[in-house]
């Protein structure tokens, strides 16, 4: 709030009181002058007072060494460990609320001399010997160390560690002057409860603070003018972290700050310019409205060059871990390490402090127990930033969507500006743009069809998407026709794992669908189902597919580090393994891979380089996870039979198992199913296969020569309803009669009666990991 308008305010109304040309009641004059008293106490609560000038007549004495900055002030130091024109390390500190540099960060003189390092402490403006800022802000505290680092000369890069409130230095310095730095840590750092976050995230930290921090808090954001008057008033009680009260303390924190020194804990030469300047300062920058967000910082170290990591403890009363995490999650450059029993001091002990230093300065990743090993396991690594200082070049065409990402294409058959047909296809798992559909070019000239392929988000050449879902994959189909300009309405071919987004474009977008094909998409176990359907069909995988299905479904966040441990075998489907084919796929598969590498049209690396976390993981854990929405509940998106919705399946299929398919199939009587007596997971590439999923896609016509459930044979009475069999029916060319199983599908089976290492959960088939496990 401007003073001077509550000056000018103040003044004006003091006039109008006093002016006897005005008649008025006696209760208005009362409440009149009440208002003026508010507003005068208002006004001189919004007057910071000045700072006591350091150094001058009658100011306290400055007795430490200090630089000149630009503007006239000075920063007062302190340094420690070896000398710096010797040191390969060069570290600077940023002290805590109430502290100065005085406060010694704990890291052992054994670990300085051992690897040389500089250590520099000083006093942020306004606190101890460095004078004021009457405009400090976020800005203006990294500039102060930009300034400070150059005046005594380390060089072009530097190392910072922030603790505590020091923490929202670190934030700054990553945003303003990244460049300068070699090494970022930040430990038990400061959170702003008003960044952008959820807001279960938000009032599940905020709610836990004390009253008397919730108050004050508040207070800083919403009226930071008021801040300095609140801060002294005696009529509430103000926050407990603020006073530095036994109740904001663990019962280890309490016994290591009751042990330290008295110099460390000196608040009144920390504030010997007076509180506003230092105390209040601090609280109203950090709880004020950031200019920048410090969740969309860059990483600044993209070839792996430095190291930013976080250190928090769980059981911290200051700074709360429910944000501390949400802000990891959200950066995953971060290292960021969770003490399960820290507090706010929790590296002030066991000489967690050395391990903070060798993590920044070596990269030492330092040794944690198994809630560690399981936080660090959820982690997301960050992807490689394509386009950028270091990551793989961009070398194909992209559209930008509304977020900022950019989705990577291909387009094939006639130009688009001519063609009567548009489809989308969206490709495997470990796939990308670059692999082909079985459709020929004689068919899309004769047809005119134009065909796009593209990468989805994390594969090739798509930017990764932290946030990807099953709604996100769909609006991104959207958002890629739309920057194409593809017209209202388009076809969609979904192939294996690109089957699922082909039922999500089904329930998000249906409304922009002509039609659809799903040719061998991959299935979900735990969609909802009859436990012996699961059952049937999971019971004939791999245990090793099991086991990492298992994974992807119950605890998706280990899923990377699954794919990365040696002690037990991963999924042959994965790791693309001969076992996971049939003959004939193998067959048609080494063949395929032959002409690729002929022609470098598909190559597995290319999928990933943008690491293997945001394109396989992430399929992985979106296919088997919870899925929002049934796909057997769809609605027909074609109910005057203006388009088609059709599934391919081979029913000897390893990859993506036939009961499944069946039972979605059957439950969805709209859709029209083709089953291949034969056929594998690659059927398509041979007998030209793909030619006719494209025909019946686009001009509905039956294919010949194939198996087909039918549909209108087994609808019972009642708005078509499946009966809860499957039966045959011949299409012609077919050479031998193949009756799918004809049993009734258990409506309440017992599946731990057939088998004892099954469970029932909800009505839904869970097998359970250990038996697994020995397998």
């Amino acid at each position: 709030m401007d003073c001077s308008l509550l000056e000018n305010a103040f003044l004006e109304l003091s006039e109008y009181v006093i002016d006897q040309e005005f008649e008025m009641a006696v209760p208005s004059k009362l409440v009149l002058v009440i208002a003026v008293a508010l507003l005068g106490w208002a006004y001189k609560a919004a007057r910071p007072p000045p700072p006591t000038i350091l150094g001058g007549p009658g100011g306290p004495p400055v007795a430490s060494p200090r630089v000149q900055l630009k503007d006239g002030r000075h920063l007062a130091y302190r340094e420690a460990g070896v000398d710096r024109g010797i040191a390969k390390y060069k570290i600077i500190f940023f002290h805590g609320f109430g502290n100065s540099k005085e406060s010694d960060f704990p890291v052992s003189k054994e670990l300085t001399q051992e690897l040389g390092i500089y250590l520099l402490y000083f006093d942020r403006a306004g606190y101890g010997d460095s004078d004021a800022n009457p405009n400090r802000g976020l800005k203006s505290d990294a500039m102060d160390v930009e300034e400070l680092a150059d005046k005594l000369q380390l060089g072009e890069k530097f190392y910072v560690v922030g603790t505590s409130m020091g923490g929202y230095v670190v934030w700054s310095c990553l945003n303003y002057i990244p460049q300068r730095l070699a090494g970022a840590a930040l430990v038990v750092p400061v959170v702003n409860y008003w960044w952008p976050m959820p807001a279960n995230v938000w009032e599940s930290a905020y709610s836990k603070l004390d009253v008397g921090d919730q108050r004050t808090f508040w207070i800083a954001h919403h009226v930071p003018w008021l801040f300095y008057a609140w801060f002294n008033q005696k009529w509430f009680r103000i926050s407990p972290i603020v006073d530095g009260k036994r109740e904001a303390f663990t019962d280890k924190d309490w016994e290591i700050l009751t042990a330290m020194s008295a110099e460390q804990l000196d608040r009144g030469k920390a504030t010997k310019q007076g509180d506003y300047h230092s105390l209040c300062r601090d609280a109203m920058i950090l709880f004020g409205t950031w200019e920048f967000d410090p969740m969309l910082i860059k990483n600044p170290f993209l070839n792996g060059e430095g190291v930013v990591s976080i250190w928090q403890g769980r059981e911290d009363r200051i700074v709360r871990v429910e944000v501390q995490r949400y802000v990891a999650e959200k950066l995953p450059w971060v290292r960021y390490h969770e003490h399960p029993e820290g507090g706010h001091l929790f590296t002030f002990v066991d000489g967690r402090g050395d391990k903070v230093i060798r993590e920044l300065l070596l990269g030492e990743q330092p040794k944690v127990g198994l809630l560690g090993w399981a936080y660090m396991a959820a982690r997301q690594p960050p992807p490689v930033i394509l386009g950028g200082p270091g990551g793989p070049p961009v070398t194909c065409p992209r559209v930008q969507l509304k977020d900022g990402r950019h989705l990577a294409y291909r387009e094939a058959g006639v130009p688009k500006e001519i063609a009567k047909y548009k489809i989308i296809f969206f490709h495997g798992f470990a796939s990308t743009k670059d692999s082909e559909f079985p459709v020929s070019q004689e068919l899309a000239e004769e047809l005119g069809i134009y065909l796009l392929y593209f990468d989805r988000a994390g594969y090739g050449d798509s930017d990764a998407n932290p946030s990807r879902g099953l709604k996100s994959d769909a609006t991104d189909v959207e958002e890629l026709a739309d920057g194409l300009q593809l017209g209202e309405k388009f076809y969609v071919v979904g192939t294996s794992m690109g089957g699922y987004v082909a039922w999500s474009c089904l329930n998000y977008i249906p409304h922009r669908l002509a039609g659809a094909a799903l040719v061998v998409p991959a299935v979900n176990y735990w969609w909802p189902m009859p436990a012996n359907v699961s059952e049937s069909a999971y019971s004939k995988l791999d245990v090793r597919d099991q086991r990492s299905f298992w994974v992807a479904h119950h605890m998706p966040w280990l899923l990377h580090t699954w794919f990365k441990q040696k002690k037990f075998k991963i999924s042959p489907i994965v790791e693309g393994k001969r076992e996971a084919f049939t003959d004939q796929d193998w067959e048609i598969l080494t063949e395929n891979q032959r002409k690729e590498q002929e022609t470098g049209q598909v190559d597995r690396d290319k999928a990933t380089k943008q690491g293997a976390y945001h394109s396989l993981c992430r399929d992985v854990t979106i296919l088997f996870g919870a899925w929002v929405f049934d796909p057997t509940m769809i609605k027909n998106p074609f109910p005057n039979g203006e388009g088609v919705v059709s599934i391919w399946q081979g029913r000897e299929d390893k990859i993506v198992r036939v009961e499944v398919q069946r039972y979605v199939a059957d439950k969805l009587p709209w859709v029209r199913y083709h089953e291949i007596p034969e056929g594998g997971h690659l059927f398509i590439c041979a007998n030209e296969v793909g030619d006719k999923i494209i025909r019946e896609l686009l001009n509905g016509e039956e294919p010949q020569g194939l198996w087909r459930v039918d549909h209108i044979a087994q609808r019972g009475p009642g708005h078509g309803r499946p009966r809860g069999h499957l039966e045959g029916a011949w299409l012609e060319g077919c050479s031998e009669t193949i009756v799918p199983p004809s049993e009734e599908i258990q409506e309440h089976p017992d599946p731990s009666s057939t088998n004892p290492h099954l469970s029932r959960e909800r009505g839904k088939f869970n097998p359970q990991l250990s038996h697994l496990m020995q397998k």
